[in-house]
């Protein structure tokens, strides 16, 4: 998990990535990943998102929101969106910091530049048409009905920085807009594995487990699946695969 998580890693921070290790992640993939379990009470189904991908991804999605909330499911989903209540100032040190941790400024516009059809610096195999994850509503998901069950970003920053330390911000880092390419040094201290994938697979099992749902789905990132599974065996074994 760490090794395929690190080609991620390296890849949407722009550090060095080619279509080898796109291919390899899967953002040309067609169908989304999905995953069936059960405690033998609970019906749990997640569908693996991902932040670049074909149209055809997303339109499989799409249908597979649409059946299962026909079916009668329960959505949970991801987004690490900032609380509303910071100001100007305090949005822009988070961003600030996450982008020194990630490599990539994570703006609402998406990772590819759908112009030059590129990935930072990286030229996409153009046959593929990838576009940026459509926003939750073009992908069939209700936001005055389901639920966003996620950590916002600002939280899993303080709680990155309570457990491994405070992110020290640079010159570079100040007189680099956000929307332009980040060559500063990023920041090596503490598991990024944390930020992106532990702390928030924690906060969606919680959700599942309190739910008062017995079906199901959660919309969420497809490297967080096996951790969730993992996370929700351990709590009760009856977690099982169908």
């Amino acid at each position: 998990m760490k090794k395929n998580y690190l080609l991620i890693t390296i890849c949407f921070s722009l550090i060095s990535c080619g279509n080898y290790v796109l291919e390899k992640i899967g953002v040309y993939e067609e169908t989304a990943k999905t995953a069936i379990i059960s405690d033998g009470n609970k019906k749990v189904i997640i569908i693996g998102m991902q932040h670049v991908g074909q149209q055809k991804f997303y339109d499989d999605v799409k249908f597979k929101i649409d059946s299962l909330r026909a079916l009668g499911f329960h959505f949970l989903f991801e987004s690490a969106m900032y609380d509303v209540d910071l100001t100007n100032e305090e949005a822009k040190i988070y961003n600030l910091k996450a982008r020194k941790l990630l490599g990539v400024h994570l703006s609402e516009k998406g990772i590819l530049d759908t112009i030059e059809n590129k990935i930072g610096n990286i030229k996409v195999n153009p046959k593929y048409q990838l576009v940026n994850q459509p926003k939750p509503t073009l992908l069939g998901l209700d936001l005055n009905k389901d639920v966003r069950a996620d950590l916002p970003m600002n939280a899993l920053i303080d709680m990155y920085e309570i457990k491994f330390g405070k992110i020290e911000l640079d010159e570079c880092d100040f007189n680099t807009p956000l929307e332009e390419r980040y060559s500063c040094a990023t920041w090596k201290k503490g598991d990024i594995n944390y930020l992106i994938l532990d702390a928030r697979n924690e906060e969606i099992i919680e959700r599942i487990v309190k739910s008062n749902h017995n079906k199901i789905a959660v919309v969420y990132g497809k490297k967080h699946i096996e951790g969730i599974v993992k996370l929700l065996k351990e709590k009760d074994n009856n977690w099982q695969y169908e």
